[in-house]
């Protein structure tokens, strides 16, 4: 796959350790990645270029990731961009609860 090509993955995640094994198992496949810390720091990277992926973590401090989820399936802008929600939330009330905000796949 051409450098140019690669698909453009958004990995969301307060902690250090999990964006960056995240963001590396997915340049292993061949993603571009870039990450961020926070959902204010996505939706400002947003608005600069359109992923087509994001993985979002969903405990994180304000906003939350599922907050984020909804602002963004909200948007015209970014409502069609793919969003997993990568969580240890595993409670099926929470799936459900991450899919009716927008999520497109729920991981734990």
């Amino acid at each position: 796959m051409s450098e140019d090509k690669r698909s453009l993955i958004y990995v969301v995640d307060d902690e250090p350790n999990i964006r960056k094994l995240a963001s590396l198992a997915l340049r292993e496949y061949g993603f571009e990645t870039q990450e961020f810390a926070g959902g204010e720091e996505l939706l400002k990277a947003v608005q600069r270029r359109l992923p087509d992926v994001i993985v979002l973590d969903w405990v994180m401090p304000a906003p939350d990731g599922l907050s984020i989820c909804g602002r963004l399936k909200l948007d015209k802008d970014t409502k069609t961009v793919p969003i997993i929600l990568l969580t240890a939330r595993n409670d099926e009330v929470d799936c459900v609860l991450g899919l009716e905000m927008g999520a497109d796949d729920y991981v734990t």
